[in-house]
């Protein structure tokens, strides 16, 4: 059982690192937000690229947190 759990970890650790070498995020940690706002192309670019950094930085926590 704890080497089933500790496999598992590892594989986990291992696709989050396979992550963060891409630069993308596992689906099932996507935050889908929605504005209220008519978006211009400098709000669309600047929402990006906070999204992207925000899910970077949730896999590098996951991957601490895993070790």
């Amino acid at each position: 059982m704890l080497k089933r759990k500790t496999e598992q970890s590892e594989t986990s650790i291992v696709k989050l690192q396979a992550h963060t070498g891409k630069g993308t995020c596992p689906r099932d940690l996507h935050y889908v937000a929605k504005a209220n706002i008519t978006p211009d192309e400098q709000f669309k670019t600047e929402i990006h690229s906070r999204k992207k950094e925000a899910e970077l930085k949730l896999i590098d926590a996951l991957t601490i947190i895993n070790h």
